[in-house]
């Protein structure tokens, strides 16, 4: 325990008290303690109060992920000052008992604090940061390269198109994030063959009715929509090269400016018989044109949603690559 005996110590707490005062109770103020222990009992209901509970180390790792120093020993040396404030006692900066405790993080404790935070940041955004009031969600897909081991490669196959033996297996990753505050809500994995539409329908309970979903022009399909339609929410997406557009049918809104019907397509093969029949035959879509995009919204109303707003907000999709 020498090492809390160094001058350094004694400097850092120092510094560290105001900063530690403002955060409130617990190490983080993402981390709140009646959302923790709701998340402990779902994911961790057998686990033993040891120094390096579940979300002291949970917090130990953000620590070593954001800081300067990766190591394991140097996230310990880092929080050693905020828990020598809160507890008035010490730990051993030796990393066996942090490295035991890390490893039994299941990955459920993790993705649950990942939504709750997420969900923690969204709710205490301003109303001013939010889209006439309403809450926009990014979506958007990326794959992760990953260590190239048999069980990786049994699990996350490499893209087919790299030789045998000269690729990394591959991990697929769909993500929903706020546009008002940039934290991720929820995200699905699969591999590299999973679709990111799949990965999407995985998440659907993160969206809530009235939400706005943004998204690619890989979206942009009549099933989703039609879907998102059933739950009350809208969407702004770029329109499918696929889908032919002509701007002299359906009911003119303005300049490259109509309401269509998009018809209901065959029954793809992901889908069940009952839930394609309780799809709409026909949903009305705006499609809109601005220089060399197109996009469709279900948004109808010119007057509370003029065609400049709406690619303006559609240019706002980028900040998920950003985000990623």
């Amino acid at each position: 325990m020498d090492y809390c005996t160094k001058p350094w110590v004694s400097n850092s707490i120092r510094k560290q008290i105001k900063s530690l005062k403002d955060c409130g109770n617990g190490f983080n103020p993402l981390m709140d303690q009646s959302c923790i222990k709701s998340v402990l009992e779902r994911s961790m209901p057998d686990h033993r109060e040891r120094i390096f509970t579940p979300t002291f180390t949970l917090h130990v790792f953000n620590r070593q992920v954001m800081g300067l120093n990766k190591s394991c020993r140097g996230a310990l040396m880092e929080v050693l000052p905020e828990y020598l404030i809160r507890t008035r006692s010490s730990f051993s900066t030796h990393t066996g008992a942090y490295c035991k405790a890390r490893q039994r993080l299941p990955e459920s404790f993790i993705s649950d604090r990942v939504k709750s935070s997420g969900e923690y940041l969204q709710n205490i955004t301003p109303k001013a940061f939010k889209w006439k009031g309403r809450e926009v969600k990014l979506i958007d897909g990326t794959t992760a390269s990953m260590p190239d081991t048999l069980e990786n490669q049994k699990q996350y196959p490499q893209n087919p198109a790299q030789k045998k033996g000269l690729g990394f297996p591959i991990m697929r990753l769909t993500a929903i994030i706020s546009l008002s505050s940039g934290a991720v809500l929820n995200l699905a994995m699969g591999n590299y063959y999973s679709s990111e539409h799949g990965l999407l329908r995985e998440m659907l309970d993160s969206l809530s009715g009235g939400d706005i979903l943004l998204g690619d022009r890989y979206y942009c399909s009549y099933f989703l929509l039609a879907h998102l339609q059933k739950l009350n929410i809208d969407a702004v997406f770029k329109i499918n090269t696929h889908r032919k557009i002509d701007f002299r049918q359906g009911k003119h809104l303005g300049f490259h400016d109509h309401i269509v019907a998009w018809k209901k397509n065959q029954r793809p093969l992901w889908m069940d018989r009952k839930t394609y029949d309780e799809l709409p035959a026909v949903i009305y879509m705006r499609e809109l044109k601005k220089g060399k995009n197109i996009i469709a919204t279900p948004l109808l109303d010119v007057k509370e949603y003029s065609k400049n707003e709406l690619f303006e907000l559609y240019e706002q999709r980028w900040q998920i690559e950003l985000d990623f």
